[in-house]
């Protein structure tokens, strides 16, 4: 039976990496579902507690994916 060995650096940044990429999309997915589903209120509730930088950057990422978006041929977004 070989003996244990513990992972080297690079399989456990593989892991690391997988494990954060999969908190990511979950993240996204359950905001994406909480804005189509929460009354308007609940979410400028929400954003209200939002520092000003974080909201800007919201803004920011929102504005520059909406502008990715209207400029695809198709009507879809590459990326996104």
């Amino acid at each position: 039976m070989p003996q244990w060995r513990p992972p080297s650096d690079h399989d456990a940044a593989e892991r690391a990496r997988a494990w954060l990429a999969a908190q990511h999309n979950q993240a996204h997915a359950e905001v994406l579902q909480l804005l189509g589903e929460a009354p308007t209120e609940a979410i400028s509730q929400a954003l209200d507690s939002l520092t000003t930088a974080e909201l800007r950057d919201l803004q920011r990422h929102i504005t520059s994916a909406a502008q990715h978006w209207r400029h695809q041929p198709d009507g879809t977004a590459d990326g996104l």
